[in-house]
């Protein structure tokens, strides 16, 4: 440090320990004259100012391993705000590729209806009453799949050699959301079976015949667990198969019986119903003219925050 020559002689307290100190006068290269306190400082040697002082290192570790600490600590608390977020949007997508599909069905579930008068039967029967033949099958030329429809042989089972062909043929509006390859063909879509429902044995239900709203009628749910081959004529029967609906793909892995939530009405809305829905309300909701008060419950539960 530097100290102006005109202070020299003066004496004063030191800043530091508070004694009487005198400035001394400097020599003409600036160093203090005589054998002075402030006498120049002996060289310090390349390898001495190298050396880091302990106290430094200790210091420059202390707050190393707090930031890491810290660090640690956030990244943490983003991977778990993170982590949860990018599930609910996969889900989100998975689910929105549900409706899409499911509205696409419901679309051809009427145009059927347009053509023939009523809705296409759960199945097709034999002589001997056996199911033969799927909706899914009968839904081909509405959903823009002539071609596959005229292939199939409406004299033969489903399972014969010949129809089994174009099993590997089967349309992704009928693909499961979470198997984009789908490598065995099958689908999670059914219907609920039953004499109350839409679709009792044998078919033929028209909409004249349907006594309860078409808003809270159901018409297709998708289902958890594996998958049905989509030209074999099996869905859900009511009051014999769970309702139960589990949103979580994950928890679902043990309920193999169970409904994704993801269903389309009779009047073409999709929902995601929440695992919350009792089955007495979906078993009033599958029925077409029970009378059933279940408008107020089903608003009330869509109203529910998802996940």
């Amino acid at each position: 440090m530097e100290i102006d020559e005109s202070y020299a002689g003066q004496t004063g307290p030191c800043a530091i320990c508070a004694k009487a100190i005198t400035i001394p006068h400097l020599g003409t290269a600036g160093a203090p004259v005589g054998n002075s306190p402030f006498a120049a400082p002996q060289p310090v040697s390349s390898a001495d100012q190298s050396r880091m002082p302990l106290a430094t290192i200790m210091l420059i570790l202390g707050f190393s391993f707090a930031g890491l600490a810290i660090l640690a600590i956030c990244g943490g608390g983003v991977a778990s705000v993170a982590v949860p977020a990018i599930q609910n949007a996969r889900r989100t997508a998975q689910n929105q590729a549900s409706h899409d599909n499911l509205k696409r069905i419901a679309e051809a579930m009427n145009s059927y209806h347009a053509t023939y008068g009523a809705y296409p039967p759960a199945f097709t029967s034999d002589a001997q009453g056996q199911p033969q033949h799927s909706w899914r099958v009968l839904l081909l030329p509405f959903l823009g799949h002539q071609d596959i429809y005229s292939r199939y042989n409406m004299k033969l089972a489903w399972d014969d050699p010949q129809n089994l062909t174009i099993l590997s043929e089967m349309p992704s509006v009928y693909r499961s959301f979470d198997d984009p390859l789908n490598t065995f063909f099958e689908t999670r879509f059914v219907v609920i079976k039953g004499k109350e429902t839409l679709f009792p044995d044998g078919g033929g239900v028209s909409q004249k015949d349907v006594k309860d709203d078409f808003e809270t009628l159901l018409m297709v749910v998708e289902k958890n667990g594996p998958g049905i081959s989509w030209t074999k004529p099996e869905d859900l029967t009511l009051n014999r198969d769970s309702l139960l609906i589990e949103n979580d793909p994950e928890n679902a892995a043990t309920l193999n019986n169970s409904l994704t939530g993801n269903v389309v009405m009779a009047d073409g809305e999709v929902f995601l119903l929440p695992d919350i829905t009792k089955q007495n309300l979906m078993r009033d909701m599958a029925t077409r003219s029970g009378d059933e008060e279940v408008y107020n419950e089903l608003q009330l539960i869509l109203s529910e925050p998802q996940y």
